[in-house]
């Protein structure tokens, strides 16, 4: 256990009757109650482990996805939510493509995506569920693919052409002592949250060629 990844907890629950029918509410079974609260205790040491990357860098860049067999509306998900700050990407989408599973004609979402507030605010996150498993036969897969997309500026690529050169090393210190625009700016790449003559000597550092030259 010690080796799987962080956000993955394989404890499943199901319903000892239809989702739809006059008894409610569902009764649910297959350990339900002796696993619900190890699924809790699960969900809290992932968002335990985020706010220790968070502690340690505000800025942190941090994604927690997968099957995570709960609703998103869950007390589970929202454990994992909660002091970690993640963001479910699921809740983005219209309600009525939140689904990546459908059980006895219930589309539910058990596969999701959260994204740390720096990745939420800076990365223009978006996802999306392609339906091609969970409502057709024959299936892939019982579920539907989830697609996730980032946008990730690398570090002391100013001008945006590929390379890092004198172009960005001029452009980082003449912003030198100027506040960045966010933990993403690559004119920042120490994300201590000013532009400075540090940022723009770890970037030479970091040049593409020799002396920086520009190609």
């Amino acid at each position: 256990q010690s080796r799987r990844p962080a956000g993955s907890w394989g404890v499943s629950w199901r319903c000892a009757q239809p989702l739809v029918e006059s008894a409610q509410p569902v009764v649910a079974f297959h350990g339900a109650e002796q696993w619900h609260p190890q699924r809790v205790a699960q969900a809290a040491k992932v968002s335990t482990f985020v706010q220790g990357l968070r502690a340690l860098d505000p800025a942190a860049n941090a994604v927690v996805l997968g099957d995570l067999n709960d609703f998103q509306f869950s007390d589970v998900l929202n454990v994992l939510k909660t002091g970690s700050g993640l963001v479910n990407l699921v809740d983005s989408l219209p309600e009525a493509e939140r689904y990546t599973y459908v059980f006895d004609g219930n589309a539910q979402s058990l596969d999701h995506l959260l994204v740390s507030p720096a990745l939420a605010a800076q990365a223009n996150p978006a996802l999306d569920i392609v339906h091609i498993n969970a409502e057709f036969n024959p299936q892939v897969s019982d579920h539907d693919p989830a697609v996730g997309a980032l946008a990730l500026v690398p570090a002391c690529l100013v001008d945006a052409d590929d390379d890092v050169d004198r172009h960005d090393i001029a452009l980082i210190t003449a912003a030198r002592n100027q506040a960045a625009t966010g933990p993403m700016d690559p004119r920042d790449p120490d994300r201590n949250g000013t532009i400075n003559v540090l940022d723009a000597r770890q970037c030479t550092l970091r040049c593409s060629r020799a002396q920086c030259a520009v190609q």
